[in-house]
């Protein structure tokens, strides 16, 4: 089935290469900072130092060193604040990409508006959805174990009233073949790879906005062009919502319980023939 597509379409990599000059679509590797040795001027003493004395200066300064360096590091690695906007951003891409679980709705206030609320499951590639168009769901939609169903609600019926095989369909899940054309707009409509990169202005530069907080945790704008980002200024910063238009897509529940379940056996009928489907599939 055809279906409204809400917030889907371009690859990460598309996102990764505009985010900077450099284009490489990786952040960069924090270097740690360099250590100088101390060197002392000729030694003005008859007598050396006991070897004890000098093992434990030596075991000191190192060890000073070493806190140093370690410090040095840490404030890099955990300070997404002090970092440029395009490498804020491919930093919490990636972050946000290698959450397990965690919820996603979109929002498209232009014509009827459209709302999908999405729980998603990144580590097993599952995913479950509603879609509302004009405030009526439309369809809803599980994808588990490389399987997809889908429901069509009352708002594609009231849209298609005389539909061939709506009796039949009405009320119950259809696995969806992987030969039907809305097959991948499904099982795409919940990878953040392909929402993500959607809501960007991919021809204007990054720059940082205000800041702000989300949930009680620093935040920082990142505005590009038309499309803003809001980032969340932790050890991990996650992208919280995308904005550009009349498109919102906000993501929350990160590493939270989801609900995703195959739908029951008596809930599911077997694919209408092609003759038998509705338009637009």
């Amino acid at each position: 089935m055809r279906l409204p597509r809400p917030l889907i379409c371009l690859p990460l990599a598309a996102a990764l290469t505009a985010c900077g000059p450099s284009g490489a679509g990786a952040p960069k590797s924090a270097s740690s900072p360099a250590v100088s040795s101390a060197t002392t001027g000729p030694s003005t003493a008859s007598v050396a130092p006991s070897a004890t004395a000098t093992a434990t200066a030596t075991t000191a300064t190192a060890t000073t060193a070493t806190a140093t360096t370690a410090t040095a590091t840490t404030a890099t690695a955990t300070d997404p604040a002090a970092l440029s906007a395009g490498e804020l951003f491919r930093k919490a891409l990636e972050a946000t990409d290698s959450i397990e679980t965690l919820k996603a709705d979109a929002q498209n206030t232009a014509g009827p508006g459209d709302t999908d609320h999405l729980e998603i499951d990144q580590l097993g590639g599952n995913c479950a959805g509603t879609m509302v168009s004009g405030g009526t769901p439309y369809l809803s939609f599980v994808i588990k174990t490389q399987q997809v169903w889908e429901r069509l609600e009352a708002g594609y019926w009231a849209a298609h009233p005389s539909s061939p095989a709506a009796d039949q369909l009405k009320g119950h899940y259809v696995k969806v073949p992987e030969s039907f054309k809305n097959y991948h707009d499904l099982v795409v409509t919940c990878e953040l790879s392909t929402m993500l990169p959607l809501l960007l202005d991919v021809k204007a530069t990054m720059v940082k906005g205000g800041s702000t907080t989300v949930d009680g945790h620093p935040a920082i704008w990142i505005i590009r062009g038309s499309s803003s980002i809001l980032v969340s200024l932790e050890d991990k910063p996650y992208i919280r919502q995308l904005k550009n238009g009349t498109k919102t897509l906000t993501l929350s529940g990160f590493n939270s319980p989801v609900s995703i379940t195959e739908p029951p056996a008596d809930q599911v009928i077997a694919t209408p023939s092609d003759s038998q489907l509705p338009p637009d599939i």
